[in-house]
């Protein structure tokens, strides 16, 4: 093979015209299907070529005529060259927002189509395939009246929609929920404009692949997986899932972008023969800003259907390809692993976007969950319309180069004027679903009880919105007895301590008690006046039972039982060192404020095992391999945040906690960060605000970025797990910056992250997450400014999958309150309305069905089980 191709190069400077030029690709084809079939055609192909140099030779050219007499002598193998087919697919990569505005996105998306349905007027043979479910969006919404005919195409099977996903998504970061939501969107939304929902998940650009793609997409009626990164090994086989579930995948062995040339069809002859299948794919057209075929490639497609030493050439279908595939005569190959990495920058580049897209997807879920039992438990009006318009904005940034952070300015600013509408979606929707819950519960056990110069009803109206994404603790009760309603989204019960905003109930100590009566801890965290609303405020911990996907109520009332002491004047008689530790009844971490970015001791009491927290450190990434945003550089320094100012802010028997503050350079990037214990919780908070003010150096290619590590008790390859989506993996220790959700865990020891989705567990122990990493391409600075983030470092109450799932879900899922007034109701003080009663399975979403008829819980199974 090797002879007979560098025989046909030294044609190459051979002159000839337009036939010629078809010849030379034949040339190149012929060897290729000689070499298919054992070399058996190799003497005809070199008696071809001297007759080639013979007469180009005696004639000073290759004259059209002298062409036709070649391709007559190679007649003898044209049955082995026409048996090998070659699918045409003509499709458009229309990149959302990549390098450019959502206006411009609309104008390439219609440009595009218009092209299209133009060719195919023209030519009946031209066949198309779009994927996206937004850009059919985008039709209807900016020129409905190319739709009819794009209906029309697709019934005549001319336009093939690939549209499993509402945009060609990422894969690492959006959960297992919002891949369901891909799918059902997507599927109701073309079969509601006329289309037919897509086999074929269809993602030529995607970065990498989660391991239970498989599972989901087969779940979602996904047949077929077309693909071009993330592997580089078999072109054709067979994706399992850990559940068995099983797709057929094509990995483009070539690119999905570019024009039709005469060499489309060299692999078809070893393709073929390799999987024992009908037909070679090449996919052709114009991206990523849009564009598709034009009538260049529709005519070199047709012309090369004429040639007579070539593969059957046809303009076809991902479809028609993957289905006859699917027939193949050998055995297609079985992959049964993960399809990652690739460009890990992604993974912490533009964090605003990664944040909004964790805080969306949890607000979304937890809103359809309470909405959906308080429709059926109090025939409450349930939002399905606003929820599904919630989740198509989140679904349109999981594009891959949307929530990767791989795109400019304009690209992250209207992607998070999406997740506001989101936000404003999911907690308008969960404050109205508790406060119907609310009015149903029976709280007559406490009457009101009058409070002379009463301010309170509507006070707190917006309060810490900002900070925790949820309801604020707006005041409807009144008196000097305030009901609170608790609601748990997660499907297991909890029992730990949550805070509570009192208003306008000024009081020296204060006393919660469920509705029955029963004591419940409680401490007062701070009391003051907000001036901004112009009322008073105490923040308080409460330590109460709240059941799995329910709801508990307390009372917090004046304690005027308690102990005055006397009063005495004191004064200090000795100096003591500062006592920087804090604990609770599973957890004592011990403070440093001068080392290792406030490196900490966390002991777990039930077995005295000990783990260093390293905490924050500013390191500085070796830029100089390109592409920013997208590919991580070597570590080139690494300098632990010290010289903390630390101080003691909460001290009590449900909760206690230090906050600190430091320079982090010389730029005037500042961090300020809480870490603390409360009761009842195996795991240490840090809620950190960072004031981010260093730019990435494009001119000497540095890069800083904020991490925060600690040491795990592993060694050598000793796998760490990872949340991914509909699941956790297991990996082998790397030095690379692999996807993760909502944690990395070494055994029970787990860190976990309320926004961040690049974890290191690393061959020396050090299992670590970027916070912040100032890429400076294509968006020059998208780290500027104010950062808010929460961490936790947790002992799970076991290392399997399960354990680790619900003492992540417990950090990353508050218990929310609204309050109350006292009335009769129908509904206990407290009640369960769905729980995982056994078994390692978790609930991923509760939500009505579409249909309205019945409710749809959602889960996953963690360990295999």
């Amino acid at each position: 093979m090797g002879r007979l191709n560098a025989v046909i190069r030294s044609l190459d400077e051979i002159r000839g015209g337009k036939a010629w030029d078809r010849l030379r690709y034949e040339l190149r084809y012929a060897a290729r299907v000689s070499d298919a079939n054992g070399g058996a055609h190799d003497q005809l192909i070199l008696d071809a070529v001297d007759r080639v140099r013979g007469l180009y030779a005696a004639q000073g050219a290759l004259t059209d005529a002298s062409v036709g007499e070649v391709e007559q002598m190679l007649m003898p193998m044209q049955a082995d060259c026409k048996k090998y087919k070659l699918m045409l697919c003509g499709h458009a990569h229309i990149d959302m927002n990549w390098m450019w505005r959502y206006d411009e996105t609309v104008q390439i998306t219609i440009d595009t189509f218009r092209t299209v349905l133009t060719l195919m007027d023209e030519y009946p043979q031209f066949t198309f395939s779009q994927s996206q479910a937004s850009v059919y969006h985008i039709i209807e919404e900016f020129a409905p009246e190319m739709l009819p005919r794009i209906v029309q195409r697709n019934r005549e099977g001319r336009w093939e929609v690939t549209a499993s996903a509402w945009v060609e998504p990422d894969r690492n970061m959006p959960s297992a929920e919002s891949t369901a939501r891909h799918h059902l969107y997507t599927a109701a939304y073309l079969k509601s404009l006329g289309l037919t929902p897509s086999l074929v998940d269809f993602e030529p650009d995607t970065f990498g692949h989660h391991r239970n793609m498989p599972e989901l997409d087969a779940q979602g009626g996904v047949k077929y997986y077309y693909h071009c990164r993330g592997r580089d090994d078999e072109v054709l086989y067979r994706w399992r899932a850990p559940s068995g579930a099983e797709i057929l995948c094509y990995r483009e062995p070539y690119v999905y972008n570019g024009a039709i040339d005469g060499d489309y069809a060299l692999y078809a002859p070893g393709f073929c023969e390799k999987y024992g299948v009908e037909y070679a794919l090449r996919v052709y057209g114009v991206g990523d800003h849009g564009g598709g075929p034009t009538r260049r490639d529709i005519l070199r497609a047709m012309d090369m259907m004429t040639w007579p030493i070539y593969a059957t050439v046809e303009f076809g279908s991902f479809h028609r390809f993957f289905e006859a595939a699917s027939k193949a005569t050998r055995a297609i190959p079985l992959v049964d692993e993960e399809s990652n990495p690739l460009f890990v920058g992604c993974y912490t580049t533009q964090t605003r976007i990664k944040k909004g897209n964790r805080t969306a997807e949890r607000l979304l879920g937890e809103a359809e969950q309470l909405n959906a039992f308080a429709a059926r438990a109090v025939s409450a009006p349930y939002r399905a319309d606003k929820f599904a318009e919630g989740w198509r904005n989140v679904l349109f940034n999981h594009f891959h180069d949307i929530l990767p952070g791989s795109g400019v300015t304009d690209t992250r600013e209207y992607a998070m004027g999406l997740y506001q509408q989101s936000y404003a979606i999911a907690n308008s929707a969960k404050r109205l679903a508790m406060a119907d819950i609310a009015r149903a519960i029976d709280t007559s056990a406490a009457p009101t009880v009058p409070l002379e110069g009463d301010v309170s009803t509507g006070a707190g109206v917006g309060y810490h919105v900002e900070e925790t994404f949820s309801p604020a603790p707006v005041e409807v009760g009144q008196g000097r007895k305030r009901i609170f309603h608790l609601f748990n989204h997660c499907d297991f019960d909890r029992d730990e301590a949550f805070e509570l905003t009192v208003w306008d109930l000024k009081a020296e100590a204060l006393k919660a008690t469920t509705l029955s009566g029963e004591a419940v801890p409680c401490q007062i965290l701070e009391a003051g006046h907000n001036r901004y609303w112009d009322h008073d405020f105490t923040r308080v911990m409460v330590r109460l039972a709240v059941p799995a996907l329910g709801y508990a109520t307390c009372v917090i009332e004046p304690d005027e039982d308690i102990d005055k002491p006397l009063g005495h004047l004191t004064f200090e008689r000795v100096e003591r060192d500062d006592d920087w530790s804090i604990e609770n009844e599973s957890l004592r971490a011990d403070c440093d404020p001068y080392h290792l970015g406030g490196g900490i001791r966390l002991t777990d009491k039930s077995d005295g095992a000990s783990y260093c927290v390293e905490g924050f450190s500013r390191v500085v990434e070796d830029g100089r391999r390109g592409m920013a945003a997208w590919i991580t550089g070597d570590e080139m320094s690494r300098a632990p945040i010290s010289a903390l100012r630390m101080a003691r802010t909460a001290q009590g028997p449900l909760y206690n906690e230090l906050t600190c503050e430091a320079d982090i350079d010389d730029l005037g990037s500042s961090i300020i960060f809480t870490i603390g214990l409360r009761a009842g919780a195996k795991r240490l908070e840090i809620a950190a605000t960072v004031r981010w003010l260093e730019p990435g150096l494009k001119d000497k290619q540095l890069i800083p970025q904020l991490r925060f590590d600690l040491r795990a008790p592993v060694s050598g390859d000793a796998p760490y797990t990872y949340d991914i989506p509909g699941g956790a993996l297991k990996r082998a220790a790397s030095d690379l910056e692999l996807p993760g959700i909502r944690y990395i865990a070494a055994g029970k020891l787990m860190l976990m992250s309320d926004s961040k989705y690049g974890y290191r567990g690393q061959a020396d122990g050090r299992m670590g997450v970027t916070l912040i990493r100032s890429a400076y391409a294509p968006d020059e600075y998208p780290e500027l400014g104010k950062h808010t983030f929460r961490l936790a470092v947790g002992i799970a109450d076991g290392e399997d999958p399960c354990a680790l799932h619900r003492a992540a879900q417990a950090f990353l899922s508050p218990i929310e309150s609204v309050t109350d007034t006292c009335h009769p109701g129908r509904l206990p003080g407290a009640m369960s309305f769905a729980r995982v009663e056994s078994g390692t399975a978790a609930l991923q979403a509760v939500k009505r069905s579409e249909d309205g008829e019945s409710l749809v819980l959602r889960g996953v199974e963690l360990c295999g089980d």
